[in-house]
């Protein structure tokens, strides 16, 4: 099977001329250019079209705020990124693959007490999904979150 335009760009190491041709995607549909993320951080996420019990927007916000989880090497090249989303502490169900984590472990203005889905993880197309870096998750709560991650794919 022939690999497509994109597979053969990241084949051949010249990653930079993918993500060039993506941003010329996005300045002609009129898409702000890449917010710089890192793991953990939480960001402002679109997540229209969430289908079941997939975790959709927040009614109030047409946003849902996430953790990012894929590894910072990822952040920096890849147009993907991986997130958990964020829900209300009233969601948490005790599961292994749920964290509560404090406003305070939060770290963004008009946080409150959430839980951290590991067991909803979502890759999303960062510059088309993520609308604002909103703050960065405490060192011990993204610790408990690693935890989780592992439990939910199979490697703890």
């Amino acid at each position: 099977m022939a690999a497509g335009v994109s597979d053969r760009l990241w084949e051949n190491g010249d990653i930079v001329a993918l993500i060039k041709a993506k941003e010329a995607r996005l300045l002609k549909r009129n898409i702000p250019m890449r917010i710089s993320i890192a793991r953990g951080d939480i960001v402002d996420v679109d997540l229209r079209g969430a289908e079941g019990v997939e975790k959709n927007n927040d009614m109030t916000s047409n946003g849902r705020p996430c953790v990012i989880v894929l590894n910072n090497a990822g952040n920096k090249v890849s147009p993907m990124t991986i997130v958990a989303p964020l829900t209300d502490k009233r969601q948490f169900k005790g599961l292994p693959i749920q964290v509560e984590v404090s406003a305070s472990e939060l770290q963004f203005s008009g946080s409150k007490d959430s839980v951290v889905e590991c067991g909803h993880l979502r890759t999303i197309d960062r510059d088309l999904r993520i609308r604002a870096r909103l703050g960065t998750l405490d060192l011990t709560a993204m610790e408990r979150v690693d935890k989780a991650l592992a439990i939910s794919i199979g490697l703890g």
